[in-house]
């Protein structure tokens, strides 16, 4: 079904495709709201160095990765899925699986770049109240939402742009697939997107973004048999979750990651490891134990998320909300507590059982206090806050090319 997807949506999707588990559910976003609690709970995967803030010489020391290759030590994320429990509560749905595309979607006979480190990333909003493809007349993959039945209903595994409005027996899939042609230049931008562009349908980048890099698609698939259709909703109180959206932050070895775009082994659409004619020059660097066991070493907000306990609310400024019935509120009457920044209390296997020996294997940092945290002075946050920060340019290295 992902294959018939791509190959719909896009011109030549050769890929390669890396697994993960969660490294963080907790309100940080050091692309859109650096160095404060963000306003929105995040599932992340990749370093273990993630955290409020992102600092170059604190990444390329990271411990481990949850990525099945530990040179990549980027970070993903999308707002977390959460579930309505009816009775003034809400719990964070756990997670079956997680994984990462590299897809090249470039024009035949043309090279694609590896991303640069410190190459940050962002799809869609987290205000959309309809699907809008991000650039029209580009090719902008799927934001979006997709049933797998375990068999039951074949009819029913589509892709979609919104939250089902039915069970999905088996588990449900969210997918961002993010711009992948670069201005060359820009490492971030003041909104965070135009220094990126997607694509145009024949596979090419516009002239204002003339350096083509590998699309990433970035998948969260979550448990959600047990749980009515209708009380889902993401971390952001979006109910009909047009407003899913992606942040990634690049830190590859680059060497090591241009060599597999250039490698033809590396482009099955498929898990990199599936046969020995799969990705050589990543084959040697799978490293399944420690992205298993790899967890946290940044600090997270002292606060409960819904991971080992419901909660009475969405953390951050965010009630639920439905696009039906008109755009999110901007604000809340009473600004939300702003819990300080600490170590996490425990790490907590999240998957529905529990069990350490049940994928995801990676236990998930948490702050399992019961009592109202600590809490410091914040300006009141939204759910999108532009940051001021002024965009940071590349600087001249031997691993890519202007």
């Amino acid at each position: 079904m992902k294959a018939a997807l791509l190959s719909a949506l896009l011109p030549a999707a050769d890929a390669f495709l890396l697994m993960s588990q969660l490294i963080a559910h907790e309100r940080a976003d050091p692309i859109v709201q650096p160095d404060i609690v963000s306003g929105h709970i995040h599932d992340v995967l990749g370093a273990s160095t993630f955290g409020v803030t992102f600092n170059p010489d604190v990444w390329s020391k990271a411990k481990c990765s949850t990525m099945q290759v530990q040179e990549n030590k980027s970070n993903y994320w999308m707002p977390a899925l959460h579930v309505d429990n009816g009775n003034g509560t809400f719990s964070a749905v756990p997670v079956k699986e997680a994984r990462v595309y590299y897809l090249n979607n470039n024009v035949a006979g043309t090279r694609v770049k590896a991303f640069p480190q410190g190459l940050r990333i962002v799809a869609g909003s987290p205000l959309a109240t309809e699907y809008v493809p991000a650039q029209p007349g580009y090719v902008d993959g799927n934001i979006g939402y997709t049933c797998q039945m375990a068999g039951t209903d074949p009819s029913k595994e589509h892709w979609q742009p919104s939250i089902p409005d039915f069970v999905c027996k088996d588990f449900l899939r969210l997918s961002v697939s993010f711009p992948s042609c670069w201005n060359g230049k820009d490492l971030d931008s003041a909104d965070h997107k135009s220094h990126m562009s997607y694509r145009f349908s024949n596979g090419t980048c516009p002239e204002t973004h003339p350096v083509p890099t590998m699309q990433i698609d970035l998948e969260i698939g979550y448990y959600t048999a047990d749980y009515p259709a209708d009380k889902l909703l993401l971390s952001t109180g979006d109910r009909a979750g047009f407003g899913l959206h992606g942040d990634y932050l690049s830190f590859w070895d680059v060497n090591l990651l241009q060599a597999a775009l250039d490698d033809s082994t590396c482009q099955h659409r498929e898990n990199i490891f599936g046969d020995a004619a799969q990705c050589q020059t990543l084959k040697s660097h799978r490293n399944d134990a420690a992205a298993q066991s790899c967890k946290l070493e940044a600090n997270i907000p002292q606060e409960n998320t819904g991971i080992d306990a419901p909660i009475n609310a969405l953390p951050g400024c965010n009630k639920p909300w439905d696009a039906q019935k008109g755009e999110k509120p901007q604000t809340c009457s009473v600004a939300p507590p702003v819990p300080q920044i600490g170590k996490a209390s425990s790490f907590y296997n999240f998957n529905p059982d529990h069990n350490p020996n049940k994928n995801p294997r990676t236990d998930v940092a948490i702050f399992s206090g019961f009592n109202p945290a600590p809490t410091v002075s914040q300006p009141a946050i939204t759910s999108l806050v532009t940051s001021t920060k002024q965009p940071t340019k590349t600087q001249p290295s031997k691993h890519h090319h202007h």
